[in-house]
């Protein structure tokens, strides 16, 4: 998925012709570099079953802080998480815990 080459020092070109592989991701003439921490990134997502968990560490039942939209700011429990990336969010408000639903991404867990 992911090669580390320096483009200036050595022949990237063959690499389009290698099994497997369709092509380089291109800007211009050049293959693009991804951003500076992404891989090890990638990496530390990494569960033990070799898969990516964009999760970012929620679970139900764990304290949430929403980070965007008309309850920013807010602290809530995660109630569901979907495969889908849905999360649905209990609220205190007015006495009570309102569920909201939103995406995932919008959350963070929190200590």
């Amino acid at each position: 998925m992911f090669i580390a080459l320096d483009v200036a020092l050595q022949r990237w070109r063959s690499v389009n012709g290698t099994f497997g592989v369709r092509s380089l991701i291109m800007q211009g003439e050049r293959p693009l570099p991804v951003p500076s921490g992404l891989v090890e990134r990638f990496i530390a997502l990494t569960g033990r079953d070799g898969l990516l968990d964009f999760s970012g560490g929620l679970a139900a039942g764990a304290s949430v802080r929403i980070l965007s939209g008309p309850f920013a700011e807010m602290i809530g429990r995660l109630d569901r998480l979907d495969p889908a990336g849905r999360a649905r969010v209990l609220v205190a408000i007015m006495n009570g815990e309102i569920p909201v639903d939103m995406d995932s991404r919008e959350l963070i867990a929190i200590a």
